[in-house]
């Protein structure tokens, strides 16, 4: 359809425009050079998912909300992206199925504790997109943004049968882009790469057939436990 074809693409011409704009305020707020992050994204990769999927028909089968057990519609992953732009469907105040790990609240009531871990479903506001921050703006600030670790449930407004669905740009760097800590004041914990190989090493356990699913989700998340995962809880969460 011709009028579809040309409505995905003013929606990724937009989403790029901002891309761009969110990597400079990215720079700005780790007080780099401009151009330090978004000098890589010429001759960029980025793809658009433009995703439609059904619930299951029985409402007994969908995915238990806030539970590390189950089998969800997508495991536990950060994007191996600079950042993922989300769309989201629903009234303003329902989630969308994407849910991120997160302290329980503690004691005294904060909104987030300290304590045991739980998947939150994220609640985003009416005329917004929601970012995630991926492995690689991770790698590129040396840690001090975090990777999103998150997962996809199907949304519990959706009637059974339903589709669930979701606009995703994933934005990626240019292929020979480092893969490296551009902050100069930081020292440089894991070894320089491009993206090209990054991204074969990360997706390379999937279709290896002597590798099983888990490690090869260990292994394609395998940045966000170098930086974060002090106590093995994160590496718990990927595993289940």
């Amino acid at each position: 359809d011709e009028a579809y074809r040309h409505a995905v693409c003013d929606y990724y011409a937009l989403c790029e425009r901002a891309a761009y704009a969110l990597c400079g305020m990215f720079e700005a707020a780790l007080a780099l050079a401009p151009g330090t992050f978004s000098q890589h994204m010429r001759n960029h990769v980025t793809t658009l998912n433009c995703y439609s999927g059904k619930a299951p028909a029985a409402a007994a089968e969908r995915f238990p909300r806030g539970n590390l057990d189950p089998e969800p519609v997508l495991g536990a992953h950060g994007d191996a992206t600079i950042f993922t732009l989300l769309s989201h469907g629903g009234d303003p105040g329902d989630d969308d199925g994407l849910e991120v790990l997160a302290p329980l609240p503690s004691a005294s009531g904060d909104a987030i504790g300290d304590g045991e871990l739980a998947w939150r479903p994220v609640q985003p506001r009416e005329g917004t997109l929601l970012l995630n921050v991926g492995q690689i703006l991770q790698r590129w600030s040396g840690g001090q943004l975090k990777a999103t670790l998150h997962r996809v449930a199907h949304p519990a407004w959706l009637p059974p049968g339903a589709a669930r669905q979701a606009v995703v740009f994933f934005c990626v760097p240019a292929p020979y882009a480092p893969v490296d800590c551009l902050v100069p004041r930081l020292p440089r914990t894991l070894p320089a790469e491009t993206y090209e190989t990054f991204f074969a090493r990360r997706l390379g356990g999937f279709y290896d057939a002597g590798v099983s699913t888990t490690d090869a989700w260990l292994a394609y998340n395998a940045d966000i436990l170098h930086f974060d995962d002090v106590d093995g809880r994160l590496a718990s969460a990927v595993r289940n």
